[in-house]
């Protein structure tokens, strides 16, 4: 089987490994190359993938031997951006191998210094939706192909408990990411016609970021026994074990936020994938009506309906469409890589 070095130099975007050495193992022989921080998150991988760590402070001197024992036909970057992908170029300008590079912010391969200098070596992109794949359509100097990783490990080690709807966010508790104090808001306007069944569950920890600050909110307007928050690291068979139970996923992308303009136009939250995933309604702001990508997942809330939108996310059917089904992105992604 031909080789592919797989590398993540940062402890970020862990979360979409797994779904492409799933798609990978097919054809290639994969060395999984991760930072030291994360490993915990990668120590379940089957036998058949070989795992090395690197760290801030040796990450390029362990590319370089990595790369010298294994001469891999390609080598596929999980994160395509920034300086350390940057010196890793310039260390190899005269390498045979095919580069390939999920990218996370591509709007900065049209603006960035640093990302001009990374493209001399990458020709072949991997975003992670085809609305981002929309946005670089005139992008002429890589070509770019969207693959949605859709896998996940169901180790679940928690059961949260029957009888309650839970409305779940993934993700670190960061408000210029995510509009958690307008839910909070929104769950305090509409508290009398809630069921005393409805949780909303924010999956990141409140001692972290922001946390503290939505926490103190909550408490504040007497809202505690409607959520479910957590005071450490949430793993990630705690993590899906609330979303195979959630009655809808919400990523709280709206207008409010810092980041609102990148999300809506190049970015993805990782909320999107573990819908399309587990097939679970997605609870948006109605800014995103017009959003054909999340059509058949979405229901839309606004200030004046969002009692009744939680009604229509416990009602609502996810149909399978080919478009998220795993092996139709597994053979994308590979016919992609096998691309001249």
């Amino acid at each position: 089987m031909k080789k592919l070095l797989y590398v993540e130099f940062s402890s970020a975007h862990t979360e979409i490994i797994y779904s492409f050495l799933k798609a990978l193992e097919a054809e290639y022989e994969v060395t999984l190359l991760i930072h030291e921080k994360s490993k915990a998150r990668v120590e379940n991988l089957p036998a058949r993938f070989s795992l090395r760590t690197l760290s801030d402070e040796n990450y390029l001197s362990i590319y370089k031997e990595t790369y010298r024992q294994l001469q891999p036909e390609s080598v596929l970057l999980n994160s395509t951006q920034g300086r350390k992908v940057r010196n890793l170029v310039l260390n190899s300008l005269f390498s045979k191998s095919q580069f390939i590079g999920v990218h996370h912010n591509p709007e900065n391969l049209y603006k960035s210094f640093t990302q001009k200098i990374i493209n001399l070596k990458f020709k072949k992109y991997i975003v992670l939706a085809e609305f981002i794949k929309l946005y670089l359509k005139n992008f002429d100097r890589a070509k770019v192909e969207s693959f949605y990783p859709l896998r996940y490990h169901d180790q679940v080690t928690l059961k949260p408990a029957d009888g309650f709807h839970y409305f779940c966010v993934p993700g670190v508790l960061e408000l210029a990411r995510r509009d958690y104090l307008g839910l909070i808001d929104l769950v305090h306007l509409c508290r009398d016609q809630l069921p005393s069944n409805y949780r909303f569950v924010f999956l990141g920890n409140c001692q972290n970021h922001d946390g503290l600050q939505i926490k103190e909110k909550i408490v504040n307007l007497e809202l505690r026994d409607r959520f479910i928050l957590f005071d450490e690291y949430v793993l990630d068979q705690v993590m899906l074990g609330y979303v195979q139970k959630a009655a809808a996923l919400l990523p709280l992308i709206t207008p409010r936020i810092k980041y609102f303009k990148e999300y809506f136009e190049t970015k993805i939250s990782g909320c999107y994938s573990l819908a399309f995933s587990y097939q679970k309604p997605l609870l948006m702001d109605e800014v995103y009506r017009n959003q054909v990508e999340f059509a058949g997942h979405a229901v839309y809330f606004s200030k004046e309906n969002f009692f009744e939108s939680l009604q229509q996310a416990l009602a609502k059917k996810i149909e399978s469409t080919s478009k998220f089904d795993q092996i139709f992105q597994d053979c994308r992604l590979l016919e992609f890589l096998r691309q001249k």
